[in-house]
Formats: structure tokens, C-alpha cells, sequence
């Protein structure tokens, strides 16, 4: 219940912030500062990201635009985050995608009256996503032990190197002592620092740990490629505000910023973890998490159940199958092992 009301309240600040930021005009017009390094940079001047670069504005409204978009899915999702273990892993990538947006709203834009919402939102979504992970950690079973899903993990490590594509002007800057471009009037990058710094090493652990065939290895892939997923579809969104504000993007810019999250982010490897064969119809799996044994209580360690080929088949945990036995009916054919103690 806690995840479920968390996400819900982190989806009302997401439509808050990413509205206002993207939609709320006080009249303003650009204006030229000089930043601490001694350049010339021009700020929006409108709204509540005033004061923040036009460049960086921008980006941040594409970045409304796609969030208010995501939120909606977040939101569908949350509401039948319970009725199996796949959409409890894209619920878990839907909410690392808004806590990224929460974060870099909150470190990134120059103070102003939403600084409180930003800080709540930032808040919701971190607790909402640390309970997800520790509830996927409890609940989601593991497939087969004998698979293998090196394409997979290899993958989900590729596609975490595509942030690395800022070292191409962070580097430069470093040996001739030029503080990069989108530096501008800040004093650092936020999103630069997380990309890098959080993100990349994410990606590279999570590969490890699924061809390692450790628990959290099936959980954190199809979280971080949902992730990207969801960026891709941002840095989309962003490109596409700053071209309609009139901002010239180099075409080696494109490609290499755009294009690689862009081509990373859409890609869809196999799925790891999933018991799931589609030419059969079938999905099965055994009891991975400990339960607590009682007298009189029905336990299912074993779920096998069958679905007409062609017809998608939504694979359910047996936790999920004990809370609510009627998802049951949704199959031609179910085989469950149960097991009832009595003293």
C-alpha cells in the first residue's frame, strides 16, 4: 500500500512542477549576464525557469513534456502494479525514470517558488523507489538457474556506457582548463554527475550480477533498460522544445548525445528473468521468497499455467497467485502445488 500511495502522490508533484515549468509565462524576456567564468550567457527570463540558461530552460521543459506524458503511464501502472511480476519491474523503471526528472529538477534549476515542490517530489519518488526495489527483492521469483542471459547483461551494460558520451566535452574542458559549454552560469552538472556517476555503474553491476545469476541480477536489468527506455524518450522531447525555441544543435551533437540514447533506449534485448515461453503458451515457476507458516494456512510452492499460443500471456508470482486465487480463471489450464500444515 505504501508503494502504491507514494508513487501516486509523487505522480500529483510530477503534474504540478512539469505544468508549471512548462506551461506558466509571467511575460519575461530573455536577458545577458556575465557568468563566473567571465562569459556572456543569455537566460530565459520567463517563467519559473527565469533565471536558469535558455539552453538549460529548454531542456528542462522538454523535460516536463515527456515527464507529464511518463507520469500517466506511471500512474496506469501503479494501479495494477499487483497483477504480476513483469509490470512490478516496469512500475520499478517507470519510478527511476521520475525520481532521475525529480533529481535533476531539484539540483538543476536556479531557486525559485517551486523550490518546495521540488524538494517533496524529490522525496516521494526516492522512498517510493527504495520500497519498490526492497518489495521486487522480496517478491519476484527467479527463473530457470540452467538459462543463460548473456546477451541480456551484455546489453544492459552497453547500453549504460551511452552517458559516457559526456566525457566528449568534459574531457577538453579538464585539459585546457575551459569549463564545457553547458556549464554556463552554474557551478557544476547535476545530470552530468548522476549520469556518470550513478547511472553507468548501475548499468555495468547490473550485467555482472545477472551473468552471475544473483538475485538482484533479475530484478535491476529490467529496471535500468526501462530507465533508458524512458530517457530516450526525454532527450526526444528535449531536442525537440530546443529546436522550436530557435537553438541551433551541432549535427555531431545529434548524433552523438541524441542519437545514442535515442538507438540505446528503443532497442529491446530479451527480458531476463522471466519464466515465460511464449511458443508454448506456459509460464511457471516455483516459491523464491520465505513465508510465514502457520497452522491451517495453504501455501502454493508451484505454479504452472497455460495459455492459448497467440493470446498474450501475463505471468503471475506465486505470492500474487496465494493473495488472489480467482487470476486463476484467466487460463485454460493452471497446475498448482499447494501444501497445507497442520500441527
Amino acid at each position: 500500500m505504501r508503494i502504491t500511495v507514494l508513487s501516486v502522490i509523487t505522480v500529483i508533484f510530477v503534474w504540478i512542477a512539469a505544468g508549471v515549468g512548462l506551461f506558466y509565462s509571467n511575460g519575461g524576456a530573455p536577458r545577458v549576464v556575465e557568468s563566473s567564468h567571465g562569459e556572456t550567457v543569455e537566460l530565459f527570463g520567463d517563467g519559473v525557469y527565469a533565471n536558469n540558461s535558455t539552453f538549460t530552460a529548454t531542456i528542462r521543459k522538454g523535460s516536463d513534456l515527456s515527464m507529464l506524458l511518463v507520469s500517466v503511464v506511471l500512474l496506469a501502472v501503479t494501479l495494477k502494479r499487483n497483477t504480476g511480476q513483469k509490470i512490478k519491474l516496469v512500475h520499478g523503471g517507470l519510478l527511476a525514470s521520475v525520481l532521475y526528472y525529480a533529481a535533476t529538477t531539484a539540483f538543476e534549476t536556479v531557486y525559485n517558488q517551486l523550490f518546495l515542490l521540488y524538494l517533496c517530489m524529490f522525496s516521494a519518488a526516492f522512498f517510493a523507489f527504495v520500497f519498490t526495489v526492497i518489495d521486487l527483492r522480496g517478491t519476484i521469483r527467479l527463473s530457470d538457474k540452467n538459462s543463460k542471459h548473456t546477451k541480456t547483461a551484455v546489453f544492459t551494460m552497453i547500453a549504460g556506457c551511452t552517458v559516457l558520451i559526456w566525457l566528449m566535452d568534459v574531457i577538453p574542458g579538464i585539459l585546457t582548463g575551459t569549463p564545457p559549454g553547458f556549464i554556463s552560469i552554474y557551478t557544476t552538472s547535476p545530470t552530468i554527475i548522476i549520469d556518470i556517476g550513478l547511472i553507468f555503474p548501475s548499468c555495468a553491476l547490473s550485467g555482472v550480477m545477472l551473468m552471475q545469476k544473483k538475485p538482484m541480477g533479475y530484478i535491476l536489468p529490467p529496471i535500468m533498460l526501462t530507465f533508458l527506455a524512458v530517457i530516450a524518450v526525454t532527450v526526444v522531447g528535449q531536442t525537440a522544445l530546443q529546436m522550436a525555441y530557435g537553438i541551433n544543435i551541432p549535427i555531431h551533437q545529434l548524433i552523438g548525445y541524441v542519437g545514442s540514447f535515442a538507438v540505446f533506449g528503443f532497442m529491446k534485448p530479451n527480458s531476463a528473468g522471466v519464466s515465460v515461453s511464449s511458443g508454448l503458451g506456459r509460464a511457471f515457476g516455483s516459491m523464491t521468497v520465505p513465508i510465514e507458516v502457520e497452522d491451517g494456512k495453504e501455501i502454493i510452492i508451484y505454479s504452472s499455467t497455460f495459455q492459448t499460443p497467440g493470446v498474450p500471456h501475463m505471468a503471475y508470482d506465486t505470492q500474487t497467485l496465494m493473495e488472489r486465487p480467482e487470476l486463476t480463471t484467466k487460463y485454460p489450464y493452471a497446475h498448482l502445488v499447494k501444501v497445507l500444515f497442520t500441527k
